[in-house]
């Protein structure tokens, strides 16, 4: 039996996973990032330590670094009936860590291969009408932020 190294790809999304995880964490325990990155990365070998370890941290330090922006994001595309406190709190971090990405990151990576990763996090937890609602809000800042990919 050979074991293979997990592909690029495969530690990218492990870090998108992990990263929403952390965030989570964080928002459910008040830990600081540092803290919360820590364990993580310091877990023994799992999925999550497969992860690709510098986007990693570079997600769950951007997103909590700039919750206020992020929110004041999410918050006027949530529509008249709907506001942040009602959102679940994994949702929104997956919007989170997908919108600080989307805004932040480098643009090697696609828009809609982060949309479409970030919607495979949650399809674990939520549900259809959950990650439609996902998908359109997060289309919306992409073709916000990188006006060029979807021109």
């Amino acid at each position: 039996m050979s074991s293979t190294a997990p592909s690029k790809k495969t530690q990218r999304t492990s870090a998108r996973e992990a990263a929403v995880q952390a965030l989570f964490q964080i928002s459910v325990t008040g830990a600081s990032p540092e803290r919360v990155i820590g364990e993580f990365l310091d877990r023994p070998v799992t999925d999550t330590s497969v992860a690709h370890k510098p986007q990693f941290r570079r997600i769950v330090t951007g997103a909590a670094e700039c919750l206020t922006e992020l929110d004041a994001t999410i918050d006027p595309l949530l529509g008249e009936r709907w506001s942040l406190k009602r959102l679940d709190t994994t949702l929104l971090c997956v919007l989170r860590c997908a919108i600080w990405e989307l805004l932040h990151a480098s643009r090697k990576a696609p828009a809609r291969v982060i949309i479409a990763e970030y919607l495979k996090v949650a399809y674990g937890f939520a549900e259809d009408g959950e990650i439609r609602f996902a998908n359109a809000l997060l289309d919306r800042v992409a073709r916000s932020a990188r006006v060029s990919e979807f021109a």
